[in-house]
Formats: C-alpha cells, structure tokens, sequence
C-alpha cells in the first residue's frame, strides 16, 4: 500500500496572505554574516532515460582532479590570469554537456567575477583532462565568428 503524504498548503507556510502586497519589505531581524571559504567546484552529471522514473548518476567531476599537463595548456592558463592561476582559481560557470558523444563538457571561465573576459574550456570526463580552450574572448565578441579556437566546439 503507497505511503500517502500530506502536502503543506501555503497557507500553513507564510503567515500571511501576501497575494494581495505590491510590495514585501525584507526581514527587520539581525541576519548573522556567514562566510564562506571557496573550495573550488564539481559537476555532477544525471541521466535519465524516457521510461524511467528517476534520475541516475553518471559521474561527479570535482575541479581538484582534473589534470592539466599539456604545457600549452599551463602557458594559456598563466597568460590568462597569471603565474598563479589554476583551474581551481578561476570564476567557472555555465556546464554545457557535449551532445557529439565524446563524453566532454563545456564551461566558461573568469579571471575575476565581474571581469568582461573570459574563454570557454573542453574537458573529457572519462579521463578527468582539460581537452583544449578558446583564446580569451569578451561579452562584445560573443557573437563574431572569426575568434581562434584551439578545439572543435560541437
């Protein structure tokens, strides 16, 4: 026999019927200052088949293990952000996974957060390495088709 959950209604959460407010006034209570140290990030890739009924997890990439030994890569790396910059250091967001089979993903990296330059990274899960780069790109030559690629970007 299935367990049978009550659901909260959203009146059991808020306090008040705030459908009706223009206008919702942040908490006059001490909020505590947390901070955070950067440990650097993971990727966790799920997989789902159309039949299934749940996610499953094909692999979990942490930034700790991935091996950048092509001095190419080291050289860009220290052009880019320098002498002390590592995969680890840079601002990396949005994880594009590859739709070409070969098991890579993409993702875009800064220097600094707020910086306008940042280049776009292949790297292969199965052997945890970064493949290849773009050459520093900005937001204004996003959209331009003549920037050097040093991988096919599929």
């Amino acid at each position: 026999m299935p367990v049978i959950k009550e659901r909260k209604s959203v009146h059991d959460i808020l306090p008040d019927d705030v459908s009706s407010n223009d206008l919702l006034q942040d908490s006059e209570e001490d909020m505590e200052e947390v901070i955070y140290k950067y440990l650097g990030w993971r990727l966790i890739i799920w997989s789902r088949t159309l039949s299934s009924t749940a996610w499953h997890k094909y692999c979990l990439v942490d930034v700790k293990d991935i091996i950048v030994n092509n001095l190419v890569h080291i050289a860009f790396l220290h052009e880019f952000g320098g002498s002390d910059t590592t995969l680890k250091t840079l601002y990396t967001s949005i994880p594009t996974l590859s739709t070409d089979g070969s098991n890579s993903f993409y993702m875009t990296s800064k220097v600094k957060q707020m910086d306008q330059d940042f280049c776009v990274m292949m790297f292969d899960i199965r052997v945890g390495h970064l493949k290849c780069f773009t050459s520093s790109l900005s937001k204004n030559s996003l959209f331009k088709t003549n920037y050097p690629v040093t991988c096919p970007i599929t």
